[in-house]
């Protein structure tokens, strides 16, 4: 029978490191292109396109004119388009369109929820929740 430090040598045996992929940083704008393009009415548009709208508004100081826009308003509707359409020429009248559609859903949970919003009520029941159990914890004062 072989001594034991031979017994050692031979159970262990050396594992050569496993090569780690490299990590690939993606830019935002290659991870907006690959996905999927966005179905608005029929037509499809590029999120990219779309994403950038809000800011665009935001440049031409008609976000807030945009999300009051009604339904009998669409001379107003068709203004603002072709004055998007004209700060950037890349963006086609459905991008414009899928984006107003957007904005409009999210001041519709606005007025929903009489302008407050609902992330803020969750985190404000949590809160109340803690100072509650604070309060009449009975074993509070005991340790």
């Amino acid at each position: 029978m072989p001594p034991k430090r031979e017994q050692k040598a031979q159970k262990v045996q050396k594992v050569e490191p496993v090569q780690q992929k490299p990590k690939l940083k993606a830019l935002v704008s290659e991870f907006i292109e690959s996905k999927k393009t966005y179905i608005h009415k029929g037509q499809q548009d590029q999120l990219k396109n779309v994403s950038k709208i809000p800011y665009i508004l935001d440049e031409l100081k008609l976000s807030e004119a945009v999300k009051k826009l009604g339904q009998g308003s669409s001379k107003q509707r068709l203004d603002y388009i072709n004055q998007v359409r004209q700060y950037d020429p890349n963006i086609n009248h459905g991008d414009v369109e899928a984006a107003f559609e957007g904005m409009k859903g999210a001041t519709r949970k606005q007025r929903h929820f009489d302008g407050i919003d609902p992330n803020d009520l969750i985190q404000y029941y949590r809160d109340l929740d803690e100072h509650i159990c604070g309060v009449y914890d009975p074993l509070q004062g005991v340790y």
